[in-house]
């Protein structure tokens, strides 16, 4: 039932933020984080949470971001730039900055729990730092995904239409680190525990390789997956398309398409009994609903599904984004960085996260192909970041607590505090001015 409460609350939280964004000039992210952070006082305040209030909040976010990438999917068209360098482009952009960030980071991050000792309350191995760097590497493809598409519905594409470069580079810098993240996790708990006890059966690096390998198999399955899906789509409804485009009733049309689609995962998850908020339910989940996106665009005729993208992002914006972000603010915990020497080791491990990972980009995009502004453009969109190591905390919880390392999810929970706070507020703000300032229509491209 909670489900339709936070239906209302999304709407309703939209339509007064239309209101206030006339007086006060803040990204709408940062204004629903402000939301939730005010909503996580006042349910301290009267001893519940946002948990007891609305259990189904995180599903219901889960939800919100599979309608966020089918809208990411249909706006995967790269007309407009040449094929082949685009591809390479954002696959270098998903890969590169990750990895980078992250191996880097779990040295800092290990020398940081060394010199800080005293502040932190632990230190913390190489494996445990690599497990949280891989974490905080991935950036919050719901800032993301919709600054780039509402700049692509305007137009707003530039030499190289990098918006719809990073549309892809963000989903797959969501699933980049998961291999570091697997071997990362399972070494750090095999310091700890017997974990051939634990599972009943002798381990070693080959079963630990294959671990990884079957998860990148089964990635590449859902997305070949997702394309039949999306072709089969196009052959059945390619009539209605035309008559969609030429009635103009795609608004319409991607209303019903989307809540059918929903309501139809929602289904599924409750006669089979699946975790919609596991991330990697969720994960597979928006592999397989971008490719059916991005299948059906590019073999669809009419050209009309490429306004669903349009549409798809305008409903997420309504019904999904403000509860995405209202739930993260209502579940910060900023009670364990009370002590301003732990706020200032905080500050600087953001500092030298968002640094490698700039650095990283820049690398990417080097020479004269790319303008400034593309750029900077790029390396904002990586900014924003800090839900995942709370998602990954929860999920890893049972097993981290089996293995005695409750210190690292503290120190997950420290991190996601600070850093979405700081890094939400900063990106959000920033990509929000992108138009006209770092992003320009073709025709009026500076070189």
């Amino acid at each position: 039932m909670d489900f339709i409460y936070l239906l209302i609350l999304s709407i309703a939280v939209y339509y007064a933020a239309q209101y206030v964004l006339k007086f006060v000039k803040i990204a709408r992210p940062v204004l629903y984080l402000i939301v939730g952070i005010a909503m996580c006082v006042v349910f301290n305040f009267a001893g519940t949470s946002m948990e007891e209030i609305f259990p189904n909040a995180n599903s219901y976010s889960a939800y919100a971001l599979l309608l966020l990438f089918l809208a990411s999917g249909f706006n995967m068209n790269r007309k407009k730039t040449k094929k082949d360098e685009a591809n390479s482009a954002m696959a270098a952009l998903g890969f590169i900055p990750a990895y980078f960030e992250a191996i880097l980071m779990a040295f800092i991050l290990m020398v940081v729990s060394k010199l800080a000792a005293e502040v932190l309350g632990f230190e913390i191995t190489f494996f445990e730092s690599l497990l949280v760097s891989s974490i905080l590497a991935m950036s919050s493809p719901a800032i993301i995904v919709p600054t780039s598409l509402n700049l692509v519905s305007k137009g707003y594409i530039d030499k190289n239409n990098i918006p719809s470069q990073m549309i892809g580079a963000s989903l797959m810098d969501n699933f980049t680190p998961f291999p570091l993240i697997i071997i990362a996790l399972i070494a750090a708990v095999a310091n700890k525990v017997d974990i051939e006890q634990m599972v009943g059966m002798e381990m070693n690096w080959l079963i630990y390789a294959a671990i990884v390998g079957i998860f990148i198999v089964a990635c590449i399955l859902m997305i070949l997956f997702g394309v039949v899906i999306g072709r089969v789509l196009v052959k059945i409804f390619s009539p209605l398309f035309v008559k969609v485009v030429s009635t103009g009733s795609e608004k319409i049309f991607a209303i019903v398409a989307t809540t059918l689609s929903l309501v139809g995962v929602a289904i599924i998850v409750a006669l089979y009994q699946i975790p919609v908020a596991g991330d990697v339910f969720v994960s597979f989940g928006i592999l397989i609903i971008t490719a059916v996106g991005a299948t059906i665009v590019k073999e669809d005729k009419t050209g009309g599904t490429e306004k669903l993208g349009v549409f798809s992002n305008w409903l997420f914006a309504v019904i999904g984004m403000p509860v995405v972000f209202i739930n993260v603010g209502a579940n910060l915990d900023f009670g364990v960085i009370a002590s301003p020497s732990l706020i200032i080791v905080l500050l600087i491990v953001i500092v030298a996260s968002v640094g490698l990972k700039s650095v990283a980009t820049m690398f990417v995009l080097r020479g004269d192909k790319y303008t400034v502004g593309e750029k900077k453009y790029a390396i904002m969109c990586f900014v924003p970041k800090g839900v995942t190591l709370i998602n990954f905390g929860v999920a890893f919880s049972g097993i981290l607590i089996l293995a005695d390392m409750v210190y690292l999810i503290d120190f997950m929970m420290m991190l996601a505090a600070i850093i979405t706070l700081v890094t939400m507020t900063a990106g959000g703000t920033i990509l929000d001015k992108a138009d006209d300032r770092w992003i320009f229509k073709p025709e009026e491209a500076i070189e």
